[in-house]
Order: C-alpha cells, then structure tokens, then sequence
C-alpha cells in the first residue's frame, strides 16, 4: 500500500481479474481497480514494495507479456496507468530498483546505473552509467536534491546528464538525508565513524517560456474541446493536460475534451504542464469558457 496527497494504491483480487492495482480516496465510489496487466486470473507481478508517489502520482515497477519488468506510472483514473518506457526491448525484464522521487521526476537503478524520469517516455534519460568500477547504490534527497553513493564516494545529482557534482570522494556505509544535510558512516581502520555534509545546489533548471494557453473550439453541448498550448521553448515539449469542470476535476488527462449534458452552465478551463529533461517542469491555466446548449440543436 503507497499513499498519495489524495489517493492510496493497493493490490487486491476481485475474484475475476487477479491481483492487480487498485486506488482508493476512502469512499466505496472513490475505490476501482487501474489495472489488467495479467491475463484473466492469473495474479499481476506489481513491485508495490518500492513504488512511490509524486503527489497523487504513482511510479511503480510492474510486469506485462509485452514488455516485461518496467517501470509503470498511474495517476489514479481509469486509462491513466501507463508504461513509462521500455528500456529493454520486448518482454525482458529490465532490472530497476531504488525508486526516488524529487519533486516532480522519480530516480532509479537499472541495473548498474542511474536514470531519471518525469513520467514521459521521450525524457526518460541516462545519468550516469557503469564505468567498470563503481556502481549505484544507496539514493536519498537532501535540501532537494538527489545523493547516491557508490563504491568511491558520495555524490549529488541534477536531472540531466553532466549536473552530477562531488559530495565526498572516498566509499561510505549508511547514507541518510537530513534536511539540508547527508549523514553517513565512514570506515577507518577497525573503527566507524559518524559523517556529515551539507548539500548545495547543483547547476539550477532552465525555465520554460511560453504564450497563453487557451480553451479551442465551440463549449457547446456535444461538442468537443480542445486544448490549446500555443508555442513553447524550448520545443517539443511533454505535454500533460487536466481538465476541471466548475469545481470538478475530471479524471481525463486527454488533450481534448467532450462536452456532456451534465456540464451546461459550468465553466470549462484547462492546465497544460510541460515537461523536457533539464527544465523545471511549467503549468499554465486556460481562461474559463462557460458551456452551454447546442443552438444548432
């Protein structure tokens, strides 16, 4: 069980489908099953063990036919739950662990080395890789930022290539983020000491920039909206988009959107987020259209 801001994720069997996925916000309407990764009965191999969340967001390690082990991402609604990427290709398993979640991108292993994702396939990168001498282990966040250690030394890590900095240069044991600080064990000799050192930031994001994001399309009654993200920099961006509703949230991350009876009177708006490896993640809001009926119909 993995708790969210809002959500918790859980396995169950219904009887039907297996153990599988499911969420909860604490009511029986707010409880469903999110997956059917096994076929018919037969039990999904979901490493709930180390999942974690970003937000109401879950990173987990899962398995399908298809692909294998990979890493999964779900936002808690129904066709939300996704495959991040298939690092290796067909239903071999890739050897992922550590999962760390630092703001908005989740850490983790692959087998000798360390990748980052925000959840998008195309910004899943390689950080750091095997150099036939010191491998990754251990990973906290500390003032923010991600430490690893591996077997020469500690260090810290951006979410790009090349923002990996030097935090001490000689092997550890336990490794434990405090704050602004990392507390280790140091070996010397026949005695263990107690370490300690602070964290700085490492080489800050680049910022996206961006025109207004708009609601496009006629908020009629039957009709479909779309969003509108304009032109942003640098480009081909990921785009992720959530739809509301007067006060509703919808469960939709879809860029569009269709325009249901139920929702006549209310004012639609949407927020676009960007994401791109070595950028801080922006969100822009849409001005609010108000849907009302067809006057065609």
């Amino acid at each position: 069980m993995v708790a969210g801001d809002r959500l918790v994720y859980f396995l169950a069997d219904d009887g039907v489908h297996g153990r599988e996925l499911w969420r909860t916000d604490g009511t029986a309407a707010g409880t469903a099953r999110l997956t059917d990764l096994a076929p018919g009965d037969a039990d999904a191999e979901i490493d709930m063990l180390g999942a974690v969340t970003v937000g109401d967001r879950l990173y987990v390690v899962a398995s399908d036919p298809d692909h294998g082990r990979e890493l999964w991402t779900s936002n808690g609604y129904r066709g939300g739950t996704h495959l991040v990427r298939d690092l290796t290709d067909g239903p071999d398993d890739s050897y992922l662990g550590s999962l760390t979640a630092r703001g908005r991108y989740v850490f983790f292993t692959r087998g000798l080395d360390l990748w980052v994702s925000p959840g998008q396939s195309r910004a899943t990168e390689l950080l750091t890789s095997y150099d036939g001498n010191a491998t990754v282990n251990r990973l906290v966040v500390a003032s923010g930022q991600l430490v690893y250690t591996r077997n020469d030394g500690v260090y810290q890590s951006g979410v790009t290539r090349g923002t990996q900095g030097t935090v001490l240069d000689r092997g550890v044991g336990g490794l434990l983020g405090i704050g602004r600080y990392v507390v280790f064990t140091v070996p010397r000799g026949d005695v263990t000491y107690l370490g300690h050192r602070r964290i700085r930031a490492v080489r800050p994001l680049d910022t996206f920039t961006t025109d207004r994001v708009r609601v496009g399309g006629k908020p009629w009654i039957g009709r479909t909206v779309t969003a509108r993200h304009g032109q942003w920099y640098p480009r081909f961006p990921d785009f992720s988009y959530r739809w509301t509703v007067g006060s509703r949230v919808l469960g939709t991350t879809a860029r569009t959107l269709k325009l249901r009876p139920w929702m006549q009177g209310r004012r639609v708006r949407v927020r676009v987020t960007a994401s791109k490896a070595g950028y801080e993640d922006a969100s822009r809001t849409s001005a609010a259209k108000r849907v009302v009926r067809n006057p065609h119909h």
